[in-house]
């Protein structure tokens, strides 16, 4: 195999992430990975240090009577990862309290009511959320809990929606999304005299300020399923774990300055294969052949 320059690569690009999912999770199937697919979840940046792989085990050297190295026996063999996490969120924090519970205190749910008057007899209505973007347009009288769906499908937030079905529809936001934008809607009614449609907010959100969060004794098993994404450029270097514990060794004081980040050690355990791990790897240059 010759020498050749693109084949040098520096996995230091910023985009390089840690993702999660519980285990069974289906994996992602191509290649090259923007975002492992449902149910993963990612840890958000990384810090400058990377992710990097250690190979420990044990070892047992053999000799014979005269002396000589004949053999060595090696066993308790460990895999270990290391990341650390500039973000504190949800993941990062889920991670390094497994099995807590964290309950938002302040926080008032955003309520919003969608009015149609004028008593349409047919056609459509559009709700499009400044943020959360456009719900696919719906029948005058659609089912609170059709529209329930079709809202939490389009925006990914659990909005509850009640209300009287071609009259009024009351969209309760999560209370941890506190305040949040007024969503616009439109109409395209038919028949009835004068239809028309209106939004208001009946109930402003109130973001809150206050996480409390359950910290139990973190002795229990925290398994779960991994992908760690390296990427240089065009190529990615994709690592799957099937089965394995990041295990939180605390913090220390960023070298860029006074920030503190969570730093981890990922564990992976043989699955149901015997292998620690899967990797994908999408750079040309694997494609040749050693003997």
């Amino acid at each position: 195999m010759p020498k050749e320059n693109p084949n040098v690569h520096v996995y230091s690009d910023g985009n390089y992430a840690v993702w999660t999912a519980v285990i069974g999770t289906t994996p992602p199937a191509t290649l090259p990975p923007t975002n492992p697919g449902a149910g993963y979840f990612e840890c958000g940046l990384l810090s400058d240090t990377g992710i990097t792989e250690a190979h420990n085990m044990n070892e047992t050297k053999i000799y014979d009577l005269a002396g000589r190295l004949v053999r060595i026996a090696r066993n308790q063999e460990e895999r270990p990862w290391t990341f650390e996490c500039l973000e504190e969120n949800a993941v990062q924090m889920g991670l390094q309290f497994p099995g807590s519970t964290l309950t938002n205190g302040g926080s008032t749910a955003e309520v919003q009511t969608i009015t149609i008057t004028g008593t349409p007899a047919g056609g459509t209505f559009t709700i499009v959320h400044p943020v959360f973007g456009a719900v696919p347009a719906q029948a005058f009288n659609v089912t609170t809990a059709a529209l329930q769906t079709a809202i939490q499908t389009a925006w990914d937030e659990a909005v509850l929606v009640t209300g009287t079905a071609g009259t009024s529809y009351v969209l309760t936001y999560p209370a941890a999304a506190g305040n949040v934008a007024q969503a616009i809607v439109s109409q395209a009614f038919t028949g009835g005299s004068s239809p028309a449609i209106a939004i208001v907010t009946t109930t402003p959100g109130v973001n809150g300020i206050i996480n409390t969060r359950t910290v139990g004794a973190g002795t229990g098993r925290n398994l779960r399923q991994f992908a760690i994404d390296l990427i240089d450029g065009g190529v990615h270097k994709r690592i799957l774990i099937n089965n394995g514990e990041a295990v939180w060794t605390g913090t220390k004081t960023y070298s860029g300055g006074a920030a503190t980040i969570s730093q981890f050690t990922l564990n992976p355990f043989l699955d149901v294969n015997g292998n620690y791990y899967t990797v994908l790897d999408d750079d040309p240059a694997m494609a040749e052949t050693f003997v």
